[in-house]
């Protein structure tokens, strides 16, 4: 399933629809593990159900093992971004709104596992000048 989910290129509405079924189906403990819920939310965006996708994410996705540097939260994030913004009628999710949403949509701190975040988190936080 998570495979199935990793880029969410030419994962068709189906198969997103199919996964959100698989996760529904599931004991509720299982549910509220972080990874169900990013696949959950992963799914949700691809299927079109934004609603749903923004409530799993707003409603905070901790993942106990993901590592410093992985992107699939902030991957998560920008495809979200990206499905709110192509919303409106004739606007397509394409290479052109993924660039434009990463260069004016800030990762929530929460979500922001990249490599570079923690090093302006550290320098921020140094007390030097610059």
């Amino acid at each position: 399933m998570t495979t199935l989910l990793a880029d969410g290129q030419g994962t068709g509405a189906t198969e997103a629809i199919e996964v959100i079924e698989v996760i529904e189906a599931a004991p509720p403990e299982q549910r509220a593990l972080g990874r169900l819920r990013w696949a959950e939310a992963r799914a949700a965006v691809l299927a079109g159900r934004l609603d749903r996708a923004g409530s799993i994410i707003h409603g905070g996705i901790v993942v106990a093992d993901l590592r410093e540097g992985e992107l699939a939260l902030e991957d998560l994030w920008f495809d979200y971004q990206a499905a709110l913004r192509a919303a409106t009628p004739g606007r397509p999710v394409d290479d052109e709104l993924r660039a434009q949403v990463r260069a004016t949509v800030p990762v929530p701190r929460d979500l922001d596992f990249r490599m570079s975040s923690l090093a302006a988190c550290v320098a921020d936080t140094d007390g030097s000048d610059g």
